[in-house]
Parts: C-alpha cells; structure tokens; sequence
C-alpha cells in the first residue's frame, strides 16, 4: 500500500471558512471557544469563567464566557509578506499569544524606550497593555512572512491576569 503524503497549505485561508472563521473571530475578540459535535453538528461555543478559573483563586466564577483582552470590533485582514514583531514573556514555558506588530508599531514602542530611558520590555509591557500574570515581554521575536496570511485587526482591549474584566461580580478593591 503507498504511503499517502501529507501535505501542508502555504496560507492559513482555509481558517478564515466556515466554522474556522467563527472560531478565530471569538479569539480575536478575546474569548476562549471550544467546537463541540452537538445532535445537529458542530457548533463553536465559549469557555466560561466557571470552566476556566480556579475556584480557590477566583470564588467568585461565573457562567459568563471568558472573555479577556482581545480587540473591539475585529476586522479581517491580510498580513503581507514582510517583517513583524511579537513579544514574548522570558519566564514561561513555551511562547504564547497570537498578538504580531507591523514595523511601525514596534518601531514606535523601540522609540518610547529610548526616550524614557526604560527597557524595551517594560515600554513593550506598557504600551501594549500586557497583564504582568501573562508575562514579562522579555523576548522579542522577529519573524520574516513568506506568504500573505488572513488574520484579524483592531484595537486592543483592556485585558487582567485572572476574570474577564466586565464581570459584574469582579472585586474592583483587587484591580
């Protein structure tokens, strides 16, 4: 029997079909959804505060989806081939988020830590608003894009360590 190859697409624009698109819309909003087979098929759904927090740490989880970060108003877009930027936190694991700057904005935040006489981490930690629980933007990645990618723009939300920022029942004393 003859091996079947695997084959790898060179964009991501099979994402942005169908259910992927619903998927990657909600992350990029800041939510955390999950697909599940339902009687009727699949659906995507979202992770609650309840699923996802530690009690011990959070008594007070919700129902409410998590939602944390992300951007108002997300816009499908094209990333072209060229040049971006990701901060990375030094002290965990393995590198985490979705989050990529064009040039200019990293250019921008290179800039500020100039000017401020701060590290490049720590302007990077203010500037783009980084909860210290997700990291320390210690490591700065530079990537070179071979192929335009589909992805999802807008401005940044306000983002915490722990529960969704909006949550009614959220201490206000512990921010």
């Amino acid at each position: 029997m003859a091996e079947k190859t695997k084959t790898r697409p060179e964009d991501n624009l099979h994402c942005f079909k169908g259910m992927g698109r619903a998927y990657w819309e909600r992350r990029a909003r800041g939510f955390e959804p999950i697909i599940e087979k339902g009687k009727n098929g699949h659906y995507v759904r979202l992770k609650t505060e309840k699923e996802g927090l530690d009690p011990k740490k959070v008594p007070n989880a919700d129902s409410y989806a998590i939602q944390n970060g992300g951007v108002y108003s997300p816009q499908q877009t094209n990333m072209h081939p060229g040049i971006y930027y990701r901060f990375i936190s030094s002290i965990r694991g393995s590198p985490t988020g979705n989050w990529w700057l064009e040039p200019e904005h990293y250019f921008t935040i290179r800039s500020l830590a100039n000017e401020r006489d701060v590290s490049l981490a720590l302007a990077a930690s203010l500037c783009l608003v980084i909860p210290k629980e997700w990291g320390n933007c210690g490591i700065l990645v530079r990537a070179k894009l071979n192929t335009r990618l589909h992805a999802f723009i807008g401005k940044g939300k306000p983002a915490t360590g722990s529960v969704s920022p909006d949550n009614a029942k959220r201490d206000k004393q512990t921010q």
